[in-house]
């Protein structure tokens, strides 16, 4: 058992609901109080399951595997929660960036300590923005796991021992037909070269790098627009001022507010698009708005 620490506020909640709500079914489990799923590191095969312990300011990291796991894994996979839980946060940062905007001042005080939802691995948060364009949520839920169950590699839990599932890697889809996953031949394509760039190395996945440079290698893909580029560059490498500006909620809630200058947010615009989604996503997705009929649904 490992624990990692964190500066309050942290609303543990929301990053687990927003996980619960973008869960891959057959790949992770997620309930009120805990995320888990197993994967593998080296030839270990590995059950992660991770809980809140708000008293202690800690998240606590279980990690079981047949094989002891060498320190150099461990690290490895405490760095990769700390990213997914945006534990390294200093919240003042975004307070302070907040306060030159009334109306963001004002989210900040209603939802404290609201953080990034990294994806456990940037492949993945790729992949499943990709099956998510322009539906609504369950269909990309079920989408994701067609594609898990037709591609992915069946496991054993080595808790439970159920059957689960790792999520496909670059290599497997960049030579598979897709033909299990009932989207558009379109997005198929897309895939299918995003799993291609990846496995020769024309995208890295790489969480410490540019993501100015990220971006512009995800929009030379074909399929990939200026929404998923942002999206999956907040999701995959955790950047905080990734804001999908085409987006029909923030494109409304910057209408309804025009003080709101995205300049005196930066370089925490993603910390903006969280908050803004968090109040405004039912609200100002049934309001009628100058925004483009064609702007992409929410993913909040």
């Amino acid at each position: 058992v490992e624990k990692l620490e964190y500066r309050a506020p942290f609303d543990f909640e929301t990053l687990l609901a927003y996980y619960k709500s973008h869960q891959i079914l057959s790949v992770e489990e997620i309930d009120e109080t805990s995320y888990s799923r197993v994967f593998k590191t080296g030839r270990s095969l590995v059950r992660l399951k991770v809980t809140h312990l708000p008293k202690a300011t800690q998240l606590q990291v279980e990690l079981d595997s047949a094989a002891e796991l060498p320190q150099k894994s461990r690290n490895e996979i405490k760095a990769r929660v700390s990213k997914m839980f945006d534990l390294a946060l200093d919240p003042q940062t975004i307070q302070k960036s907040f306060s030159r905007s009334p109306h963001l001042k004002a989210l900040y005080k209603k939802y404290p300590g609201i953080r990034i939802p990294t994806s456990w691995d940037p492949f993945e948060a790729m992949i499943t923005t990709v099956l998510g364009q322009l539906v609504s949520m369950e269909q990309a839920g079920r989408l994701v796991h067609q594609l898990v169950v037709a591609y992915g590699e069946k496991v054993k839990n080595p808790v439970s021992g159920d059957s689960v599932y790792l999520f496909p890697t670059a290599k497997v889809l960049a030579e598979a037909g897709l033909e299990e996953v009932r989207t558009t031949g379109a997005r198929r394509k897309t895939i299918l070269n995003l799993a291609r760039a990846v496995t020769s190395g024309e995208i890295k996945l790489d969480l410490d790098q540019d993501p100015v440079s990220f971006k512009a290698k995800l929009l030379d893909q074909p399929g990939i627009g200026p929404w998923s580029a942002e999206y999956i560059t907040l999701r995959a490498l955790g950047n905080p001022d990734s804001f999908p500006g085409t987006d029909l909620i923030l494109k409304r809630a910057l209408e309804a507010f025009p003080e709101l200058s995205l300049d005196d947010v930066k370089p925490f615009r993603s910390y903006a698009a969280l908050y803004l989604w968090r109040e405004h996503a039912k609200t100002l997705s049934k309001v009628k708005s100058k925004a483009s009929a064609k702007s992409p649904k929410a993913k909040s």
